[in-house]
């Protein structure tokens, strides 16, 4: 306002100096009373008032064309950091970055504008590291050797090998052995970015084993289970780009995906050179398969640990002896070893009478061949097994085979079966996780493939009322959910 007023006055002034002059030597305008000296001295008055009020600006300027700035010396250098979170979005992956700017401005104030921004650095916050491999079962015991080589071939250069087979019959252990190496600490630090682990004999759809995934890598991608399986691997190939990811592809059988060989082979040309793909299969070779690792029957010393195992408790070297024969009629086989230990753990049967029972489910009258026994073992350990549960354990084993095979449950399941009370369901779960029939992981528990086709077969030796109550059940707490 100051400013607009003092220009006012001064224009003022020189108009008036103007009508002043052209009255005094062109034409006399005034009346002659004003065109003397008071015309004059007013015009002056108002002009010196307007420069007054001008004086600082005015200043100021002539300032501006005495002194010369010295930038070098003004403009100072301060680091401030952005912590965030700022997101950066890349296509339809989001991530957190952490910026560090450092701004040039004119002064030390703390209260500036950004004028210039000069090496812009972003540090990209990891997404959390997927680590889906199972908890290793307590009784694993021995396989030091297997578990050696297995680590060293995962271990080769990206161009030594990708995919890595673990092949044996079923009942030998080839789960429990990968969950021990992909738990293992060396293989987790290698691997740093994560562990992804499909278990065919729960989920055989492979188009949800990659929507999974992609999720556990990038949970803000927009696919689901639906998408095209080619649009999923071009996605999960991208992924896994740069990224050091184990793999592990459980059950990898016919049985459960027909097109198994060809999904080998895709998520083979899909994955990052520096990611490992590890199949349990009892299928000898799959294609893209670099190197094969056979898994063969425990040695008798690692076989009697097992059986120690189980059953909890530390043999005498004559026991010992009674343990070598038993380990022989199991066959060597981690399964039915693991149900041995856990019939003598949880009754009080001696290892004298259960050599003798085991025994029994053999004709003694020729000599035992162990190609025999290794067909035969499990079957026959289970009989023993079985029949020396009580009639309500009978019940509840035979009935979980209506659960689909590789499905977990957990007591509220159990207890709709068996028409208990879910504490009571749990004290049967337990007994007969104890018994060696099932397996415990957090409160939930699954049944080994052979065993749930003898509970089957069990089951439909049982009756078809008892077939159809149970089916009903289950049919009813599914649609329940």
């Amino acid at each position: 306002m100051r400013r607009y007023v003092s220009y006012a006055l001064i224009a003022i002034a020189l108009l008036t100096i103007l009508v002043w002059a052209v009255s005094q030597f062109v034409q006399p305008i005034l009346p002659a009373s004003l065109s003397g000296g008071l015309v004059l001295f007013f015009a002056a008055l108002l002009g010196v008032i307007g420069a007054l009020a001008q004086f600082k600006d005015i200043v100021e300027f002539f300032r501006s064309f005495s002194e010369q700035p010295n930038h070098s010396k003004t403009l100072t250098s301060l680091s401030n950091t952005i912590t965030g979170p700022v997101q950066a979005v890349y296509g339809n992956m989001t991530t957190h970055v952490t910026l560090n700017v450092t701004y040039i401005v004119e002064n030390t104030s703390t209260e500036f504008a950004p004028r210039v921004v000069i090496n812009p650095t972003a540090r990209i916050d990891k997404v959390p590291v997927p680590r889906e491999a199972p908890v290793v079962p307590s009784y694993l015991v021995g396989r030091i050797t297997e578990i050696t080589v297995l680590k060293r071939i995962l271990l080769q250069t990206p161009q030594a090998v990708g995919l890595v087979s673990l092949v044996g019959m079923g009942g030998i252990g080839k789960t429990t052995l990968a969950a021990a190496v992909a738990n293992d600490p060396e293989i987790e630090q290698t691997f740093s970015d994560g562990t992804l682990w499909a278990a065919f004999y729960e989920i055989p759809d492979f188009q949800k084993i990659l929507a999974r995934w992609i999720f556990k890598l990038n949970p803000s991608a927009r696919v689901s289970e639906s998408s095209e399986m080619l649009l999923l691997l071009e996605i999960f190939g991208l992924l896994t780009k740069g990224r050091r990811l184990l793999i592990v592809l459980d059950g990898a059988d016919q049985g459960y995906v027909p097109n198994i060989q060809s999904i080998v082979k895709a998520i083979g040309q899909a994955i990052d050179p520096e990611c490992r793909v590890l199949i349990t299969s009892r299928t000898a070779y799959l294609p893209g398969v670099q190197t094969v690792l056979s898994l063969d029957l425990l040695p008798e010393h690692e076989a009697i640990s097992l059986l120690e195992t189980s059953a909890s408790r530390k043999f005498t070297s004559e026991e010992k002896l009674l343990a070598r024969e038993i380990v022989f009629l199991s066959g060597y086989f981690p399964l039915a070893l693991a149900i041995a230990g856990g019939l003598l753990k949880t009754s009080d049967l001696g290892l004298t009478e259960l050599r003798d029972r085991l025994r029994a489910q053999f004709n003694t009258d020729k000599p035992i061949e162990l190609n025999e026994v290794r067909e035969r073992s499990i079957l026959k350990t289970l009989t023993y097994s079985y029949n020396h549960l009580s009639a309500q354990e009978q019940f509840a084993f035979r009935t979980l085979s209506v659960v689909p095979k590789g499905d977990t449950f957990d007591a509220k399941i159990a207890s709709t079966l068996w028409r208990v009370s879910v504490t009571e369901a749990e004290d049967l779960l337990s007994q007969l996780a104890r018994h060696g029939l099932l397996r415990s992981t957090n409160g939930s528990y699954r049944m080994h493939d052979l065993l749930h086709d003898y509970a089957q077969g069990l089951l439909r030796k049982s009756g078809q009322s008892e077939q159809d109550e149970v089916r009903k059940a289950y049919s009813d707490y599914m649609a329940s959910q």
